[in-house]
């Protein structure tokens, strides 16, 4: 929610009670998720990260942006930012057509797991274990039958 309609489940005066409730670091992540997602959702972001390539990503430094809540100023490290692109490709896995790919080629939520799920490969920064699904085709968006 908070990423489509701009309708926020928590008022952002709770924020300290959620703090107390998570570690700094799922804090970090859970701030982040509404705003890494809609600059996924833009998809110029994933494509220009998967421009850069994977030699020229592993010197990339981290990402500044703004929280969708306040437009309030955050950085993620790599490490951190890496692990948020893997907590997204998760999230995204929830929108996905539940059969037949090859005729949904237009759904955005596809397109973007697939470039993410691509450029996290690619990265060597997958860190989602994916099994098998026996009703994909080769043809389904690029993937193949090995979901690792």
């Amino acid at each position: 929610m908070g990423v489509g309609t701009n309708y926020f489940p928590m008022k952002l005066e709770l924020e300290p009670r959620l703090k107390k409730l998570v570690s700094d670091e799922e804090f970090k992540h859970i701030e982040a998720f509404p705003s890494i997602l809609r600059l996924l959702l833009h998809f110029d972001f994933v494509q220009e990260l998967e421009s850069q390539g994977p030699t020229r990503m592993q010197g990339f430094g981290g990402l500044s942006f703004s929280r969708v809540l306040d437009n309030k100023k955050l950085f993620l490290d790599s490490e951190t930012f890496w692990v948020q692109m893997n907590y997204q490709l998760i999230h995204l896995m929830d929108f996905l057509p539940i059969a037949d790919w090859s005729l949904r080629l237009d759904d955005t939520y596809l397109d973007v797991f697939a470039a993410v799920h691509k450029l996290l490969k690619s990265c060597g920064k997958l860190l989602v274990l994916w099994l098998h699904v026996p009703h994909a085709t080769s043809e389904s968006h690029g993937f193949r039958n090995q979901w690792v």
